[in-house]
This record gives C-alpha cells, sequence and structure tokens, in this order.
C-alpha cells in the first residue's frame, strides 16, 4: 500500500476494514490454487474402476505375448503396465523400469511410431522424479524419432508435452531453480495446432485450445473459446468430463476478471453437468464446494464462504480415509501384480520342468517295456530249457536208478554165485577166499542197494551203509554176542568215497571176526565218525587179546587185506594208522570233496 498508515491516529473501523481486504485477498488466492490442483488432477480421480480393467488388459496382452512369443507384443504389454504404474500407483521409478524394458525390446527392431510414444512417457517419469536434463532429453529424442518416420501424430503429442515442461514450475523439484518459458509452452503449442489443422485432428485442436488457456488463465477467452464453445456445442458422452473441466477453467478465467454473473452461469453449468452427465464422485464434490467457497469470497459472502469451507474439510477427511483405503488395495494389486509376473515365469520354468520330465517318463517307459519284452523273453525261454533240462534230468535219473539196480542185481548174482560156489569147495583156505570176496561185493551190492532206494540220486547215507555193511559181515561170521556201537553223523557221500569207506569197514571187521572175537567172553566192536572243517576221521575199534603188533608191516603188507585197505585209502588221499595192542585201533582221515 502506497498510503502511510498512521496506526496511531487511524480508528478502529479503518483498521477492521484494512485487516479484512488482506484476508480476502490471501484467502481468495489460496481457493484458486486449490481449485487449480484439483482442475488439474481430477482426471487422475475416480478412475479405479477403469484403472483395474487397463490391468486386467495389460496382464491379458502380456500372457498372449508369452504364448505366442511375439517380442513386439511383449513390449506393448510393458508398456501398459507402466502407464498403468504411473496413473494408478504414481509409482515412477517401477514405471519407468517398464518402459525401459518395452523400450529395450523396440531399440532391436527398426524405427516405429511406439519408440516415440515410450520416450515421451519416459519424458513423464523424469519430470515427476524432478529430473530435469532426463525429461527434455527424453522428449527431444520422441521429437526426433517422430520426424524421422514422418508421424504426425506422434509430433503432435512430443510437441504439447515439450511445452508442457517449459510451462512446468521446475523450481519446486529436488531444489532445481529453473524458470519457467512460457513463451516456448505457447511456441510449441502453436507448433502442435498447426500439425493438428493439418491433419484435421479436431480434438487435439480443443485439446491444445484448452492447454492455452490454462496458460494464460486470465485471457482464457483468447486462447481456449473457440476450443471450449466446439466441446459445447457437441459433447460427445464420453467427454462430458472434459467439457466439465473446462467450464470450471472459464468459469476461474470470469472471476478473474471480475465478471461474477457469468462465472456464476458457468459454474451453475459445471455442476450441472457433473450431477447429470459424469460420475458425481468424492472428488467432484470437493472441487464444486471449493469453486462454490471460492464464488463466495469473491462476493463478499462470508457465511456461506465459512460454510462451504466446513463442508470442504470434512469432504477432505472422508476423502483421505477413502485414500488410504484405496492405497492399500492398489498395494495389494500391485503385490498381486508381481507375484502374477513371478508365477508366470515359475509356471513357465515349470512347463519346460514338465516337458523334460514327460520326455525322460516316455524314454524310461520305452526302456523298461523293452526290458521288460527282454525279461519275458528269456524268462520263456529259460521256462523252455528248464523243461527241457528237467526233462533230460528225470530222464539221466532213471538211466541212473536203473543202472543201479542192474548193478545190484548183478552184484548180488555174483555173490550168490559165489556163495554157491563156495558151498561146494572142500579145501578150507580156498573156501575162506570165497567167502571174503563175497562179503567184499556184498558191501558193494549194498552201497548200489541205497543209492537205488535213496532220496538222493548220487549221494550215499553213511550210516545206513556202514551199519549194513558191519551187520553183514557179524552175520556172515555168526558173530551174534558182539557189542556192536556204531556213531556216525547223518552225513552223505559220493559213491567214489563212500565205496572205498565200505570195503575198508568190510575187511577190519572181518579180521575182528576172525582173530579177535573168538574166545572173547564179551567182543566189543565200535565204529565212530567226526567231521570237523571238512576233515572225516573214522575210528574203529575191538577188544580182541590177539597182539599182531610185530607182525603187521604197514609199509610193505603182505596180506591181500591190508594192500587192499591201503589202496582205498590212496583213493581218498587220505593218512591212517593201524594199532593192534590190546585191541585192535584203526584211523583214518581224508577230506571230503
Amino acid at each position: 500500500m502506497k498510503q502511510q498508515i498512521d496506526f496511531v491516529n487511524c480508528s478502529f473501523h479503518e483498521f477492521y476494514k484494512i485487516l479484512s481486504v488482506l484476508f480476502y485477498k490471501v484467502f481468495f488466492l489460496l481457493l484458486i490454487g486449490y481449485v487449480s490442483f484439483f482442475l488439474s488432477s481430477y482426471q487422475c480421480f475416480g478412475q479405479s474402476k477403469i484403472e483395474e480393467r487397463k490391468l486386467t488388459y495389460a496382464k491379458d496382452v502380456y500372457r498372449d505375448a508369452i504364448l505366442k512369443k511375439d517380442s513386439l507384443l511383449l513390449a506393448e504389454a510393458y508398456y501398459l503396465l507402466g502407464k498403468w504404474e504411473f496413473n494408478t500407483k504414481r509409482s515412477y521409478l517401477r514405471s519407468k523400469m517398464w518402459y525401459i524394458k518395452s523400450l529395450n525390446i523396440l531399440e532391436k527392431k527398426p524405427l516405429i511410431y511406439e519408440s516415440g510414444r515410450i520416450h515421451v512417457r519416459l519424458s513423464e517419469c523424469e519430470q515427476s522424479l524432478g529430473n530435469y536434463i532426463q525429461s527434455f532429453f527424453h522428449c527431444y529424442k520422441a521429437i526426433s524419432i517422430h520426424q524421422i518416420i514422418n508421424s504426425q501424430k506422434g509430433l503432435i503429442i512430443a510437441y504439447v508435452h515439450l511445452a508442457k515442461l517449459h510451462s512446468y514450475n521446475w523450481s519446486t523439484t529436488n531444489g532445481i531453480t529453473v524458470a519457467t518459458h512460457l513463451d516456448s509452452a505457447v511456441f510449441y503449442l502453436n507448433k502442435a495446432e498447426a500439425l493438428a489443422k493439418l491433419t484435421d485432428d479436431k480434438e487435439a485442436i480443443k485439446q491444445i485450445g484448452l492447454d492455452k488457456g490454462q496458460i494464460h488463465l486470465e485471457d482464457f477467452d483468447n486462447y481456449a473459446k473457440a476450443g471450449y464453445k466446439q466441446l459445447d456445442s457437441e459433447p460427445e458422452e464420453d467427454k462430458y468430463t472434459t467439457l466439465a473441466l473446462a467450464t470450471l477453467h472459464h468459469f476461474k478465467a470470469k472471476l478473474l476478471n471480475n465478471n461474477l454473473e457469468e462465472a456464476k452461469l458457468l459454474l451453475d453449468k459445471a455442476d450441472r453437468l457433473f450431477h447429470e452427465k459424469c460420475p458425481l464422485s468424492m472428488e467432484v464434490n470437493i472441487l464444486l464446494q471449493a469453486c462454490n467457497a471460492l464464488y463466495a469470497v469473491k462476493r463478499g459472502d462470508w457465511i456461506n464462504a465459512y460454510n462451504y469451507q466446513v463442508k470442504l474439510t470434512e469432504l477432505e477427511k472422508r476423502k483421505l480415509s477413502d485414500d488410504r483405503a484405496s492405497l492399500l488395495k492398489l498395494l495389494g494389486s500391485a503385490n498381486e501384480s508381481s507375484n502374477q509376473e513371478l508365477l508366470l515365469e515359475a509356471q513357465k520354468q515349470e512347463l519346460v520342468l514338465q516337458t523334460e520330465n514327460f520326455k525322460r517318463q516316455n524314454n524310461l517307459f520305452y526302456i523298461v517295456v523293452t526290458l521288460s519284452l527282454l525279461l519275458l523273453g528269456s524268462a520263456i525261454v529259460f521256462y523252455i530249457l528248464f523243461r527241457k533240462y528237467r526233462k533230460v534230468s528225470n530222464q539221466n535219473a532213471v538211466l541212473v536208478r536203473e543202472q543201479s539196480h542192474r548193478l545190484k542185481n548183478n552184484l548180488q548174482a555174483l555173490s550168490d554165485l559165489l556163495h554157491l560156489q563156495s558151498n561146494r569147495l572142500k579145501d578150507s583156505k580156498v573156501k575162506q577166499a570165497v567167502e571174503e570176496i563175497q562179503l567184499r561185493v556184498e558191501a558193494m551190492t549194498t552201497l548200489h542197494k541205497l543209492l537205488y532206494n535213496g532220496n538222493q540220486l548220487a549221494m550215499v547215507p553213511l550210516p545206513d551203509f556202514l551199519a549194513e555193511v558191519a551187520e553183514i559181515v557179524l552175520h556172515s561170521f555168526d558173530c551174534k554176542n558182539v557189542e556192536l556201537s556204531i556213531n556216525i553223523p547223518d552225513v552223505y557221500l559220493t559213491p567214489t568215497q563212500a565205496l572205498p569207506l565200505g570195503l575198508i569197514l568190510n575187511e577190519l571187521t572181518t579180521n575182528s571176526c576172525k582173530y579177535a572175537f573168538p574166545n572173547n567172553p564179551s567182543p566189543k566192536y565200535a565204529i565212530n565218525i567226526s567231521i570237523e572243517k571238512e576233515i572225516l576221521t573214522m575210528i574203529i575199534e575191538d577188544n580182541g587179546q590177539t597182539d599182531f603188533s610185530e607182525k603187521v608191516n604197514l609199509d610193505k603188507p603182505k596180506s591181500f587185506g591190508l594192500q587192499l585197505i591201503q589202496m582205498q585209502v590212496m583213493q581218498l588221499y587220505g593218512s591212517y594208522s593201524l594199532l593192534f595192542k590190546k585191541g585192535m585201533y584203526f584211523e583214518l582221515s581224508f577230506q571230503i570233496r
């Protein structure tokens, strides 16, 4: 104020008048800024359902790109996800990340409109992050690309964005002090408008006119009147929100020019549009309350201004609560989006693993089938061979049994012949020799009889064989009073080992019957066999009184019986000893085969 005020002499009424004017101007400027903020940001409110549909569409595009393996479609999906992050969540860094991923794909292709479009979006991200140089760099890069490919639509978008960069208040971001250049903003808007008129893009013309009106709000009619009138005369169904916002811009212009009547008409028109044609949301109510408060302040109607301000405060509290709930929901959607991407990648890897597992399972199935067929074929061959072998084995068993039976019969016939012949002999020595031969034949006959009657085809039960041999000899010499002791384990031997034992026992028993048992009041005869570590030891004893130790020479035996015993021991690859002190003591050891 140029007039000097003398606070001492001025009246209380003048002082109150001055304070009222100052308060009015400050409050009016605050409301103007408040309304400007809502007008510039309203288009981002009340769009949650639309943004959810956009996110769903972006996910569908991403899924199709993965399935079709289309890199251009994948770049488009990344672009849509970045745009959703920017418009809905205001997550500029994540939005920038999606745009860069899309640009990395497109840079490998020839220059196309989408490349320049992404640079414009990157410029918006850098502007929001306060990066002055990078923002202008991407914008000029977009202009360069659109000039090369001669895309007038792309140039219009790039010029409009460049105008916004020149009119942006950079001094409020990250402490960077950069002056706004409104003349440069208008210059690039004029270039964009010229291209829009050249291509007859009416929508672009209207929007450029409104942008000019926002730059020069006090001269709104000169810059935006044509676009506003065209919107007002031919409003499309989906452009009512733009018309309502433009009407409020026009209201602000009339209010600044103190044209209260026309401002009131424009305010009522915007209120009517919002209530009848546009979605009435919390943001709309706040915007209208702020405009009504601004109009009341301009008229000096402080009571209504205060009432509108109270309603405005209540609506803002409710809006903050709703924004908090929406933010939590968006955070959940963001996590779901990230998880969905990870899930898709995991599903892709799982699909690859399932394919590999399927191939392995097929290969394993073929291997198992092949091995099963081979096993089945081998089993059939083995079964045939087993049947053949069992048949041959049964035939061989029959032949062996028949052979043993015939041999037993032959030996028995030979024994009978020897018995008949011995009965006719009168010479006692010859008769004794024939009888001894008969006993030896009887031993062999016993062996073959056991072979024929036994359960095991080629094995001789040693206890039965030796006991029967000893009893035959004792019976032949009529030694009924001999106390016979036999201790033989249950063991089976082959005929090649059993027969020598039988012949040895036959010779020793014959010798005891001839020399030890006669004139012996209590004759005893013992046969003991033990087996340890596959070594068989046979001990034969009697209690005869005759001492033959001086007459027997084991190194050079003279009697046929001792020679026969020595031959059988050699056949067994064993060792033996024979003593005649207080009875006969014979010990034989050999290894069982």
